[in-house]
């Protein structure tokens, strides 16, 4: 082996290393990451909490310092957070369990008692007041409503549940545009991704149609100063031209009456 004139070894023969390991998140691992870290700095979420369009969780402390930095503007995954109308507050609701037992989750669901922080169970928020609620409950409730009211017509139920729906605990109303999937899955995921494509597109739209309404009003101002400006120096014109006449009008009266008055006192 390198001494009778055959091959010579090289190092990698001679000295065995040890295989580096790979380090590979099981399934329990990437759903408290996703359910207790901040999605932006990884730390513990703690209250306040607050949630974007695509459902990725936040303290809101740590948004605060990157809307401040400007860092949001060029991240990769978080650059549609502009301002704090894109982010909105969650208000979990406290499991008891927790006090007892760290090792569960400090959250559930108020009506299924389900825990928060499995994706064995999807959860919504709703954005007008915060409270978050299993997705079972919104089916079990909302059914319950709609096997109730007999007489109503599926017109009038499709309407209820766009225009009339109201929260579980604090009864504020929304609609189904303000639900919100908290870590849904991949596919949903995508669907969210669209629908705030479509949001960011119009909430431009809007933008520019003010700013043109602005330039338009500035322009209109301007127009009607102008004008303003060309009537009052107008006005002055003809009313300086007025005084003058007025005056010269004047001089010559006094004028022809002195001679008048002359004259009266010769024949006199």
């Amino acid at each position: 082996m390198g001494l009778d004139g055959g091959t010579i070894p090289t190092r990698c023969e001679l000295v065995k290393t040890k295989k580096k390991e790979v380090k590979v998140f099981d399934k329990d691992q990437v759903d408290y990451g996703k359910w207790f870290l901040c999605s932006l700095a990884q730390n513990t979420l703690s209250e306040p909490i607050v949630i974007d369009d695509l459902g990725n969780l936040f303290n809101k402390d740590n948004i605060l310092e990157a809307l401040l930095n400007g860092t949001l503007e060029t991240s990769k995954n978080f650059s549609h957070i502009r301002s704090l109308r894109s982010i909105y507050t969650v208000n979990f609701s406290s499991n008891p369990a927790h006090e007892k037992d760290s090792s569960v989750s400090p959250w559930l669901c108020p009506i299924t008692k389900l825990e928060v922080g499995s994706s064995s169970y999807k959860f919504k928020i709703l954005k007008t007041c915060g409270h978050v609620f299993s997705e079972k409950s919104f089916k079990e409730l909302l059914n319950d409503d709609n096997n109730n009211n007999t007489t109503t017509t599926k017109k009038e139920i499709d309407k209820s549940k766009n225009d009339q729906l109201s929260c579980f605990l604090c009864s504020k109303e929304y609609t189904t545009n303000d639900l919100i999937t908290i870590n849904p899955l991949n596919e949903e995921l995508e669907q969210m991704k669209i629908v705030l494509q479509e949001k960011l597109a119009n909430s431009k739209k809007k933008s520019n149609k003010k700013s043109d309404k602005k330039s338009d009003k500035k322009r209109s101002l301007e127009s009607n100063l102008t004008s303003e400006s060309s009537f009052t120096s107008n006005t002055l014109e003809k009313t300086n031209e007025e005084i003058t006449k007025k005056m010269k009008s004047e001089t010559f009266s006094s004028i022809f009456k002195s001679n008048n008055d002359d004259r009266n006192k010769a024949s006199t």
